[in-house]
């Protein structure tokens, strides 16, 4: 699996009228002193080993990224970057990749981390905020991965966002906007636009409130009275322990929009490449 993360790197901020960015790297002279190599798998002989070139079909000789160097391994490098709250702000998460060959199956992808993070032991099972980026297996898995990490839990996107799956350079994003609004774009074309609420289980489902009594006797019972049969209404409900008139039940769905953030302590920018 030859596959190269080029040129940039790129973790911003925006404001209504300026942007801040946290992030950005270009992979050019002392790359490797930001950056650290995970020794995750390697006590299983399947860690891979980055190389630091221009690749294959190159317009620049000089303009050079890191790529995997061997099929079927697990490749995983950070990098550390100041804290940072995207509260009121849009957060842009954007990478360029190229797979330099056809792939049977594996994924790209970037990873936001918090600072207590072991950047050597950094793998797989290592909790994030935001992993995002393309994932090829076979003829049914093309699809560019958006996961969100709310109350601890990994929230995979709900829509369908197909990824490139040619021998080219391309460019992912994604915008998280304050309003709880995003968008995903490849090669600043938006796919993929909506909520985080919708297009994501962040919340719970609204429930209603279960209004079935535990016992429900619904008769018309007969009665003699003076020689006279008369009726005895005992249409009625019975429900903890009292006797009450039918009546037609009826509930209120209510529900409440709560605005998402993602508080960071020095968190780790993570790029992880693995084969499925």
């Amino acid at each position: 699996m030859a596959l190269r993360v080029r040129s940039l790197i790129l973790l911003c901020l925006f404001a209504i009228a300026s942007a801040k960015v946290f992030f950005e790297e270009r992979f050019d002279d002392g790359w490797e002193n930001r950056w650290v190599k995970s020794e995750w798998k390697k006590d299983e002989s399947l860690a891979g080993e980055w190389n630091y070139t221009s690749g294959q079909w190159n317009g620049d000789a000089n303009d050079k990224g890191i790529r995997t160097s061997e099929d079927y391994r697990f490749y995983a490098i950070s990098a550390e970057f100041p804290e940072f709250s995207n509260k009121d702000n849009t957060l842009v998460f954007q990478f360029s990749v190229k797979h330099e060959q056809k792939l049977d199956c594996g994924g790209g992808y970037m990873k936001l981390l918090s600072d207590d993070v072991d950047q050597k032991k950094f793998g797989g099972d290592t909790p994030y905020s935001i992993m995002f980026g393309p994932d090829i297996c076979g003829y049914t898995t093309k699809k560019v991965h958006a996961i969100l990490t709310y109350n601890g839990t990994n929230h995979l996107i709900k829509k369908d966002v197909p990824c490139e799956t040619d021998q080219l350079t391309h460019v992912y994003t994604f915008i998280l906007r304050p309003d709880a609004t995003y968008s995903i774009l490849i090669d600043n074309v938006e796919k993929q636009t909506g909520s985080l609420y919708s297009d994501w289980s962040l919340l719970p489902p609204k429930k209603i409130k279960n209004l079935r009594p535990r016992s429900l006797k619904i008769g018309m019972m007969m009665k003699m009275v003076s020689g006279q049969h008369l009726p005895l209404p005992t249409l009625s409900t019975r429900a903890h322990g009292r006797q009450r008139k039918l009546r037609t039940l009826t509930t209120k769905e209510s529900g409440r929009h709560q605005q998402l953030t993602t508080q960071i302590s020095r968190t780790t920018l993570i790029s992880m490449f693995t084969p499925n």
